[in-house]
């Protein structure tokens, strides 16, 4: 039976589940590279500079939440994800069962590893893509053969 949409599905997550696993990488390596105290002076400062007004409590409080996430983690569950995605999207025509657990499992690792907040943003897209992906691989059934 083609799985067609099963696999299509999963390389545009696999996609986009690297591609994120990349910025996290980056960020984190920023993010590493500097204090979060640092950071958010340095934003500070930039904002007063710019804006001739002190810094808005709500403002500070939103890069000081940013500036203190495990960035390397979320990279490391997308790249985890990704590895799901992949495998699955290779033996997706010989063992669809095993190929729809790989895709939600990927997808319960990552939503275990990434805070909630950041899965509203663009790391949903793969993780729907993954959820529909795995769901079709367990659901749809093989045409029967008519005599």
């Amino acid at each position: 039976m083609k799985r067609t949409a099963e696999r299509a599905l999963g390389i545009i997550g696999l996609i986009l589940f690297v591609l994120g696993g990349l910025a996290f990488a980056g960020i984190s390596a920023i993010q590493q590279s500097a204090e979060p105290d640092d950071f958010v002076k340095g934003f500070t400062e930039a904002w007063e500079e710019e804006e001739g007004e002190e810094v808005p409590d709500e403002v500070k409080t939103g890069v000081e939440f940013f500036a203190e996430r495990p960035y390397g983690t979320y990279a490391l569950a997308s790249f985890i994800a990704a590895i799901a995605g992949l495998v699955s999207a290779i033996v997706i025509k010989k063992n669809a069962i095993l190929s729809g657990i790989l895709f939600l499992g990927g997808v319960v690792v990552y939503g275990l590893l990434v805070n909630v907040f950041l899965m509203i943003l663009l790391p949903l897209i793969p993780m729907i893509l993954y959820l529909i992906a795995g769901m079709m691989a367990l659901v749809r059934k093989a045409p029967q053969e008519t005599l």
